[in-house]
């Protein structure tokens, strides 16, 4: 019988949604054959779907299934990002069939969104041709030296002949977004590098650089001890969340999330700046500047400030009907902001990163909870499908995904 530490470790396993920042992180398949050392995936009851060259992919839902998910669910809202291969590859052909079929079907006149598509594996001018007329966007991660220091297989010139595949193709460069990272201590001249080469070739204008996440459900304290002794990091950076009741937690899951030494970020900026590339430190703020989507103005159980140029103010009242009308949530409201209107509201109920995300960015507002979790319990879970937020999902037979 399965255990579940949290509701998340449990749609982490079983349904196509699993959670809800800035857009939803969301697969049709689950798992990954290229088995990057350091992937999330690797450290939870998802590991054995994520095993180089070997992994037994799974099914979480047919096309149909998901598109009726994708409509139904509460946390998915109209002119949303929703991540395509969030937790998987889209390169592996399981989930690229999968997602092909899906955009044949999706209704977008009755929930518009904007499907980005993550893989590490290499693009080519057939993905453009395929998926260029819908609204996808083409994102993949590439990491310095990955392949040299053994952590993937995955070399960054092959992904760079990607992306210079897309563009022949056709495909904007607005269309394309990388993340580049994790970037460490003796790959910050790579990174640099990269950068150049994307910059000068026009291959993207933006990217999003990144440090180092280690995450884990169980004890992996040996491969995560490996990943320390081969430089991936140094220590564990407490990341922490503000429970609503006057306690900093620590995070159930992350040892450390997207940490970049201070002085790796000024050194790699030094050299990147001169590109003329738009550089984000957080996909917040890319989302919101590059793609006009409606983003939340908080992260765990906190304003996020800088985040409060994409905000708007709303009178508790409006803020409340709002609330009603979107989501049936009724309960009381109190404005954090002086004045006839505020950008930040606290909910006096129960409430998880999933809500506040999904509220936040329909209203374009911070919304912090008296009592917060920042992963769903199953319990949670059980008040998601009950009143709508997340759509449950049948089990899906392996012939199931064409």
């Amino acid at each position: 019988m399965e255990t579940f530490l949290t509701g998340e470790s449990y749609l982490s396993l079983h349904h196509p949604i699993y959670k809800r920042r800035y857009v939803a992180s969301c697969d049709l398949v689950l798992g990954c054959r290229i088995g990057c050392d350091f992937c999330y995936y690797q450290f939870g009851p998802t590991a054995p779907h994520f095993k180089r060259g070997s992994a037994i992919l799974k099914p979480l839902a047919t096309p149909e299934q998901f598109a009726r998910i994708l409509l139904a669910s509460k946390l998915i809202r109209p002119g949303d990002g929703v991540i395509i291969s969030a937790r998987s590859d889209l390169s592996m052909p399981e989930h690229k069939a999968a997602f092909r079929e899906l955009l044949r079907i999706y209704p977008q006149r009755e929930k518009p969104v904007t499907f980005l598509v993550l893989q590490r594996g290499v693009y080519s001018a057939r993905d453009w041709e395929e998926f260029g007329p819908h609204p996808v966007r083409f994102g993949t991660t590439i990491t310095p030296r990955a392949a040299d220091r053994g952590f993937n297989a995955v070399r960054d010139e092959a992904q760079i002949n990607g992306l210079r595949a897309l563009r022949a193709a056709g495909c904007p460069p607005e269309r394309i977004s990388v993340e580049l990272g994790p970037i460490l201590p003796d790959t910050v001249d790579d990174a640099v590098a990269i950068a150049r080469v994307l910059a000068d070739e026009g291959l993207v204008s933006y990217l999003t650089y990144r440090g180092a996440s280690i995450g884990q459900y169980g004890d992996y304290s040996a491969a995560i001890a490996d990943l320390k002794a081969r430089g991936f990091f140094k220590e564990p950076i407490p990341y922490t969340y503000d429970d609503g009741k006057g306690n900093e937690k620590q995070h159930e899951y992350y040892l450390l999330k997207n940490y970049l030494a201070r002085e790796v970020e000024e050194a790699f900026l030094a050299g990147a700046r001169s590109t003329g590339l738009r550089l984000y430190r957080h996909t917040g703020h890319m989302y919101a500047r590059e793609w006009g989507l409606k983003v939340a103005i908080s992260r765990n159980n906190r304003v996020r400030e800088e985040m409060l140029p994409y905000a708007r103010a709303w009178s508790p009242d409006e803020f409340a009907a709002a609330l009603r009308t979107a989501f049936g949530l009724d309960c009381p409201v109190e404005p954090l902001e002086a004045g006839p209107q505020s950008r930040v509201f606290r909910l006096h109920r129960r409430g998880t990163e999933d809500v506040a995300h999904a509220v936040g960015a329909e209203t374009q507002t911070a919304v912090l909870f008296s009592d917060y979790s920042n992963l769903p319990t199953m319990s949670d879970l059980e008040w998601y499908f009950s009143e709508g937020w997340l759509e449950r999902v049948d089990e899906v037979d392996n012939v199931a995904v064409r």
